[in-house]
């Protein structure tokens, strides 16, 4: 398997088991130990005004967990850009359904 083949599974992997196919508002935060064990790695952790975050990566995928003291505010999903990365019909198949019902 080519390691953009392996990439574009994580992708589809990840988003599978966090979307369930809801509505964004209506899913369930993850915590950052959950996280862990879909083999994520922790980045960085940054300080800004009164706030925390802390970035995982694995692959292209990167998850930030932003809270103001204890409380978590935000869990956001960054996927990095792939260019001219060769596809299947059915990795399209497979990816369409989720991805193709995001927008910025």
């Amino acid at each position: 398997m080519t390691n953009e083949l392996k990439i574009l599974n994580t992708i589809f992997d990840f988003v599978c088991q966090e979307a369930n196919l809801k509505p964004h508002h209506k899913l369930n935060r993850m915590t950052e130990n959950e996280l862990k064990g879909l083999g994520f790695e922790l980045t960085q952790q940054y300080e800004h005004d009164q706030y925390h975050t802390n970035r995982y990566a694995k692959g292209v995928l990167e998850v930030e967990f932003s809270y103001e003291g204890d409380k978590l505010l935000t869990c956001d999903l960054t996927i990095s850009e792939l260019n001219c990365k060769p596809v299947t019909l059915d990795e399209m198949k497979a990816l369409a359904p989720i991805l193709g019902g995001w927008h910025e």
